[in-house]
């Protein structure tokens, strides 16, 4: 086994790229797959559900391993009608100098509530969505069985 097995499994499939595929139409700019780990030569993160299927790939090889998490903790905030820490933001609020960073204070969210969670896969979103190290990621969406 070797650190690809591991990065395969936050790779995905691109349903668009079939689709367009099939209908014969321009494919050059779609992606195949959604490639979604992350990190440096001393780290590689993973999506939040691939956590069973890296355990049961070690597990086959009986390979040690240590996890290591590196989502900022929520803070307890003491809160009532009044309100508390909150941001209601859009994503393009959360970039600073046009699409290219996303603002330093993202990273700092405990807890990170995403309506249309089903564009997970659009560039924007998932550049926020890894600079946000929260411990809680919660999706929402009204279309949940899109395939994409």
């Amino acid at each position: 086994m070797n650190l690809n097995a591991i990065k395969r499994l936050a790779v995905f499939p691109n349903p668009d790229f079939y689709r367009t595929q099939a209908t014969r139409l321009r494919i050059y700019d779609t992606p195949r797959v959604f490639d979604c780990d992350c990190g440096d030569a001393d780290f590689l993160g993973l999506p939040h559900g691939c956590l069973d299927a890296l355990s049961e790939l070690l597990g086959t090889f009986s390979v040690s391993y240590t996890l290591e998490d590196r989502r900022t903790e929520e803070r307890s905030i003491d809160v009532g009608f009044r309100g508390g820490i909150v941001d209601i933001a859009i994503m393009q609020s959360l970039f600073g100098g046009g699409e290219k960073e996303v603002k330093p204070f993202v990273a700092e969210y405990g807890m990170v509530i995403c309506d249309e969670y089903h564009h997970v896969a659009a560039f924007t979103l998932e550049k926020i969505l890894r600079s946000a190290k929260a411990k809680y990621v919660y999706g929402l969406s009204s279309t949940p069985t899109r395939q994409d």
